[in-house]
């Protein structure tokens, strides 16, 4: 049993293996692979890339060459955390305030398209909120907790007004 063994590595040549391994590197396309800053910087300055089938999506398009025109803000302030978070709930708190008064100017209004202005107000602030949150990459999380609690409060205020004022049991 062993001479088989032994025949059977002998027959198995060094050259036979090498043919059949094959590295992981062989098997990665070329496009996937990571170029280092030296070709990186060589293909910038000679303005050549290796395989001109696959445009690589960091290379600017003709469309993006216009914009490399704006000037550049050299110094931006960053926020920490803490201060964006307080200025969330500032907003938060005032955006909820500014819907309420839209809803009371727009319902003590005979004017019909002052009666929609909180939703106009509404749209404005999501719009602005979702713009700001792809602009910044900032998770605005915190505005909207804050926000909601402004809206809850003013609906409780807007209630308790309208039972001590008697608006609710008023008979027209």
């Amino acid at each position: 049993m062993n001479d088989m063994e032994n025949q059977k590595d002998s027959s198995a040549t060094p050259s036979d293996t090498e043919e059949t391994s094959v590295k992981a590197e062989e098997l990665v396309p070329e496009y996937m692979k990571d170029t280092t800053e030296e070709q990186q910087l060589e293909e910038e300055l000679t303005g050549t890339v290796e395989d001109t089938s696959l445009v690589s999506s960091d290379q600017p398009t003709d469309e993006e060459d216009d914009d490399d025109d704006l000037p550049v803000v050299t110094h931006v302030q960053k926020f920490s955390d803490k201060q964006i978070k307080i200025i969330q709930i500032i907003l938060g708190l005032l955006s909820g305030a500014v819907i309420w008064l839209a809803i009371g100017f727009g319902s003590a209004s005979d004017n019909v398209l002052l009666q929609y202005l909180f939703v106009i107000v509404f749209a404005a602030i999501m719009l602005i909120r979702r713009m700001l949150e792809n602009k910044w990459q900032i998770n605005t999380r915190v505005f909207v907790k804050f926000w909601l609690i402004s809206l809850l409060i003013c609906l409780v205020i807007f209630v308790i007004y309208g039972v001590a004022t008697g608006a609710f049991t008023k008979q027209s």
